[in-house]
């Protein structure tokens, strides 16, 4: 499953600290941080994984999970 945005994006050098527990990027709104790496560690434990990139359609992030493969 792939999962794209518009917004702008998350600079590759940060990608792996926000899957990091209680690590955002966007200060400017309320949240713990704790979404992507609770999905990491589900997907983890169902053998899966969550790739981070950039949206080549719509310039943002992409989001794919994968399970199985």
């Amino acid at each position: 499953m792939c999962v794209e945005d518009d917004g702008p994006g998350v600079p590759e050098d940060q990608r792996l600290e926000i899957l990091r527990s209680g690590n955002r990027l966007d200060t400017s709104v309320q949240g713990t941080g704790l979404g992507l790496s609770i999905s990491v560690d589900l997907l983890n434990a169902y053998g899966g994984n969550l790739e981070l990139g950039t949206s080549e359609k719509l310039g943002g992030l992409t989001c794919e999970v994968r399970i199985g493969m």
